[in-house]
This record gives C-alpha cells, structure tokens and sequence, in this order.
C-alpha cells in the first residue's frame, strides 16, 4: 500500500538512477563526460518527481480532480520527454565530432577507434605545436576517425618517420586518393587536419605511411574495414596520425 501511494516517488527515483548509470556507460565507453547529455537525462526523473509532488499536493487539499488531470497531463508529457531523450541519447548527441585538444587522451583510450590507434603517442608531446584533434564516433553502421597532428622540431619528425617506416606496408604521397582503386593499393583516409585540401587530400610533400589495412571480412573488397597509419612532412615538420573504421 506504501508503494503504490508513493510510485511516482519510486518512479522518478529509479528514472533518476538510470539517468546517471546512463552518463557512467557514456563516458566510460567515450571517454568524456558530455555534460548537456548528462542534464537532459535527469529531466524525466526531475519531471515525475514534479508531478508527484504536485498530485500530492492537491490530493491533500483534497482537489481530486485536478489532481487526476494533473497526472494524467504529467504522466504524457513524461512518456513524450522520455521518448526524446531515449532518441537524443541513441542517435542524437554521438553524430558530432570532437576537437577538443584536452580531451585526447580520454578518446584514445576508450574511443571506438582505440584499437586501431596503437601507433598514436599515449600523450602529446611538451614540444608539439599547432596542436590539432579530430575524433568523429562511430554512429549506428557508420564508421569512426581519429586524427591528431602537430609540428615538431625536424629531428623529431625525423625519428618519427624512422621509427614507422620499418613496418609501414605502404608509402604513397600526400595527394594520392583516399580509396583503394587501384588493384595492389591500401585504403588511408580523408584527412581533417592539417593542410587538407577541400577533398580531403594532403599536399605531396606529405608520405602517407599505411602500418595496418583490412577489409572486413579479410580479403573481401573494401565496403567495410579499417586503417592506420601516419602521414609525415619532412617539409612542414608536419606530423598527422590517423585510424579509420568503416
């Protein structure tokens, strides 16, 4: 009997729980916590326990009826909020791209693209300049990218290219297509950092070295796959590390 008189308590309680274990799985699985996402999904657990109140309120004043209308009109108005955060949580908020340099480190250790960026630094590095961040999430079928580029002093760059040339399985030059059109070339990617051109291609001076290429499923054509690799410009002192899923 106690919990049937206060199920709009317990309701908007339980609504509030899973607003917060919701925002826990998105930050554990994006690696940041999206603060406008996290105040939307304690909307409908602040809502019932609104309308609870105010039921309450005019039962004790002993206004029934108003106080039926009032939880009905509350009761649809929740369902329809619920359905909007439900949609913005599934499809709405994770379509946008993050360029946020701070929020780096957080995106490479659980971004969807994590296991295709094993190559990417595990911090950037005190002496990097113009510092630029590119993380596009995977949305229902689609695909994910990550990208970060920066300059360096030559003699970094210089150990960079070094130290990825010996497993590159393919050099191509900056301004070579993206897709694998020709019969023995691997995928990279469309770039969205550094000097991109408007189709998303990098100017020659830049070596494109590809260090892992797959279709999915393996050996089928390249629909679905992934790619990493890191483009380099001796040039620039220019350095673009990037990992596609698709």
């Amino acid at each position: 009997m106690m919990l049937r008189k206060h199920k709009g308590l317990v309701a908007g309680v339980l609504l509030l729980i899973l607003a917060v274990i919701l925002s826990v799985c998105w930050w554990y699985y994006h690696g940041y916590v999206e603060w406008c996402l996290f105040a939307l999904n304690l909307v409908p657990g602040t809502l019932v326990l609104g309308v609870h109140w105010l039921t309450s309120r005019l039962a004790k004043a002993g206004r029934m009826r108003w106080s039926a209308v009032a939880r009905g009109v509350g009761i649809a108005v929740t369902l329809s909020v619920l359905f909007f955060v439900w949609g913005f949580n599934k499809w709405g908020w994770w379509t946008g791209h993050v360029e946020a340099v701070h929020r780096y480190e957080a995106v490479l250790r659980h971004g969807y693209c994590a296991p295709y960026a094993s190559h990417f630094p595990a911090r950037i590095p005190d002496e990097a300049t113009d510092v630029q961040f590119h993380y596009h999430p995977s949305f229902w079928q689609g695909g994910s990218n990550l990208q970060l580029g920066y300059n360096l002093p030559h003699s970094s760059v210089q150990a960079v290219m070094k130290k990825h040339l010996a497993h590159a399985k393919q050099v191509t030059d900056g301004n070579k297509l993206d897709s694998s059109d020709e019969k023995d070339r691997l995928p990279t990617t469309y770039f969205y950092v550094g000097p991109r051109s408007g189709d998303g291609r990098l100017p020659p001076d830049f070596k494109l070295l590809v260090l892992d290429a797959e279709s999915d499923p393996p050996g089928g054509d390249w629909n679905n796959g992934h790619s990493a690799g890191v483009a380099i410009s001796l040039t620039r002192n220019e350095v673009i590390y990037w990992a596609d899923n698709w």
